[in-house]
């Protein structure tokens, strides 16, 4: 195929050849199995490591001390059942360790453990609790361990604030009698005091590196907005701003990532420019009423600031293009940040300077073909040594071979498309292709490691991932511009890409499948609708099937006011009554009959997102018109199948089987 191997060679690859270790044939159970590493994290001072690893049926956190020849281990701490997720340092000797604890007690699950050789700990619910310790994993104490608190809070592992200028204890937010509380926790004996209180609605007080208040945030579920108060001189919480907010697609929101308190107390915070429609970063300084843009940039969204981790204090921020890049204030951060970019290439890497260490910091790289790498950075001599990989299997010498495009669709408008060619690509062949539209349809792809079109790509297909008109990450307009599009606009995008895919000469023509979840699970059976002669076949997991039905479900559960009802469903989806045709011409339970694909659906029966009501319509229509399908219901799962290890290997199995039957020689 020379016309090929011509147009490969305008692809931008992602990758450098892999030579360390010979290709692995990855199986589904691979990709469901536990990580090797789950976090690292150095003391303030750079001198002592923490991490957490797998060993066996172990979860053990492990520290070692870098001040001497070989970085001994201190102290190892071991549990099968209470299981280690997350670590920080309160200071340079006092480790906080956030624990997964079971509800169960532990004595039955040792018992059922012994006694069923398939025993599955994530099969079980847990609540999240920290621990305290010292390097050498002894004098442990667990922190707010309070009837008063350990009842009304699944969560009592967040920390707010490390007061850095005291070393005995830190601020964590719990929920009390009244609501949000701020208790100051003494990190070695494990008890706390209450020092601030919110409101119902209150869900973090932020505060200086005295542990003084400065500003509150509000969270008014009913019209998806954050309130954000001052406190004053007075002693009164004054509103200084309403901040909207998206959901992602599990129904979940992270605005603490977004929001912090800069070096002089002021609040920096990101926030969508109203004339631009980009995301920038804005400054409020207390008691000026004002708000000032801190960074901004010309067509493009900044994706977040970014605070040390230590003192709190804004560093900078970062942009999600292809990859994720952090940008400093600091000339000195930047230098050493680019260095490290340099070495590690084309991957995203997490690098949290800060003003407290001058020696060492971990740095986990992940990228499109690989879940994950641990480095040591050392300041003094720039060196990056490798620590160990998040996982023995999901290496790049075993997964897809990733590669971005841009392509212009039949308007004109150019798009960014991310692609995984399988393992040991072989470019005089022609191979079959899965299109993988994400879900949403807020959202968007990236160079990014993502389970589900790795396990595709390694079953020896390629794969493409469109950022269709209404993806986030490219501006208001961009996003405005698949509104009121399901099934039309953002659909033509994704047939667009699997044209210039097959037209240019990377696939095969004749074997292409439209797999996809959630609002990617409705785009792929519009596809084996609107245009069957693109496809051989598709699969939906937990998608859209009857717009009208999902609008109605949204309005009853989100439980928003109606302007917000009005903006978040009608504006971007459609209006009932006055937009009644277009959603009904576009829903795939009410134009089954116009199926001729064989399909695949998938559907978690516990779905709070897609319900599994959307999945029952759509069978029932495909059977009443004796169309090719096969039904799989997913019992006890949720929107993300992934989540559950029996839900997702289910899922990479019948998808596996579907694909090898209908795209095979």
């Amino acid at each position: 195929m020379k016309v090929m191997m011509t147009i490969v060679l305008s692809l931008i690859w992602m990758w450098v050849s892999p030579t360390a270790h010979a290709y692995t044939q990855l199986t589904k159970d691979d990709f469901i199995s536990d990580p090797l590493i789950y976090d690292a994290e150095f003391s303030p001072d750079g001198r002592y490591l923490a991490f957490i690893r797998q060993a066996g049926k172990s979860r053990d956190v492990v520290i070692r001390d870098f001040s001497q020849e070989g970085a001994p281990i201190t102290g190892i701490l071991q549990d099968e059942f209470i299981r280690a997720d997350s670590i920080s340092w309160a200071n340079n000797t006092r480790v906080i360790v956030n624990l997964m604890v079971p509800y169960e007690r532990i004595s039955k699950l040792k018992k059922k453990a012994e006694k069923d050789p398939e025993f599955d700990l994530d099969e079980y619910d847990y609540f999240r609790r920290s621990i305290s310790m010292d390097v050498h994993c002894q004098d442990r104490v667990v922190l707010l361990n309070h009837k008063k608190y350990s009842r009304k809070n699944l969560n009592l592992s967040r920390v707010s604030n490390l007061l850095v200028d005291d070393e005995q204890h830190i601020l964590m937010p719990a929920w009390g009698h009244k609501g949000l509380e701020i208790m100051k926790v003494n990190v070695y004996t494990g008890k706390g005091e209450v020092v601030l209180e919110g409101g119902r609605r209150t869900y973090n007080i932020l505060t200086d590196k005295q542990g003084q208040p400065t500003f509150r945030l509000d969270y008014y579920y009913y019209s998806r907005s954050v309130q954000v108060y001052e406190y004053t001189q007075e002693g009164e919480w004054v509103p200084i701003d309403r901040i909207y907010f998206e959901q992602n697609e599990d129904g979940e929101f992270d605005f603490e990532g977004l929001v912090g308190i800069g070096k002089e107390g002021e609040l920096i915070y990101r926030k969508r420019n109203e004339t631009s429609g980009y995301y920038e970063i804005v400054k409020y300084k207390k008691g000026s009423k004002e708000k000032q843009v801190v960074a901004s940039l010309p067509e493009e969204d900044i994706y977040s600031p970014m605070f040390d981790a230590f003192t709190g204090e804004y560093l900078g921020y970062q942009v999600q293009r292809d990859l994720i890049r952090n940008v400093y204030l600091d000339k000195s951060y930047q230098a050493h940040y680019d260095k490290v970019a340099e070495d590690i290439g084309h991957s995203n890497f997490s690098f949290w300077a800060s003003s407290t260490s001058k020696n060492r910091v971990v740095v986990k790289s992940s990228g499109a073909d690989h879940l994950g790498k641990f480095y040591v950075y050392d300041y003094k001599t720039q060196a990056l040594t490798w620590l160990g990989d998040v996982h023995n299997q999901l290496v790049p010498e075993n997964l897809g071979l990733p590669a971005k495009v841009n392509y212009s669709t039949r308007d004109g408008q150019k798009l960014r498309m991310y692609l995984l060619f399988p393992p040991n690509y072989d470019d005089t062949k022609a191979y079959p292709m899965v299109v993988l539209p994400h879900g949403g349809p807020q959202s968007r792809d990236s160079a990014s490691f993502d389970f589900f079109a790795q396990f595709i790509a390694t079953r020896g297909y390629i794969v493409i991932q469109p950022n269709f008109r209404g993806s986030t990450g490219y501006g208001l307009e961009f996003e405005k511009a698949g509104y009121k599009q399901w099934g039309q606009r953002m659909q033509d995008d994704v047939s667009d890409a699997v044209t210039y895919m097959t037209q240019n000469g990377y696939a095969d023509k004749s074997r292409v499948c439209i797999v996809g979840a959630s609002y990617g699970g409705y785009a792929a059976l519009m596809g084996a609708i609107k245009t069957p002669e693109l496809y051989r076949c598709s699969i939906s997991i937990n998608g859209v099937t009857h717009l009208k039905d999902q609008i109605a479900f949204d309005v009853d559960s989100a439980e928003i006011n109606e302007d917000r009802i009005e903006e978040i469903l009608y504006e971007r989806i459609g209006h009932p009554i006055r937009d009644a045709k277009m959603l009904d011409d576009n829903s795939p339970a009410l134009l089954a009959s116009k199926v001729s694909l064989p399909l695949l659906i998938i559907a978690g029966d516990s779905d709070q997102i897609v319900p599994y009501t959307q999945a029952e319509v759509m069978v029932e229509a495909l059977a009443k018109s004796k169309k090719d399908f096969k039904f799989v219901e997913l019992t006890d799962t949720g929107h993300n199948p992934f989540i559950l290890k029996d839900s997702a290997a289910k899922v990479y199995q019948e998808v596996e089987q579907f694909l090898k039957t209908h795209l095979g020689e």
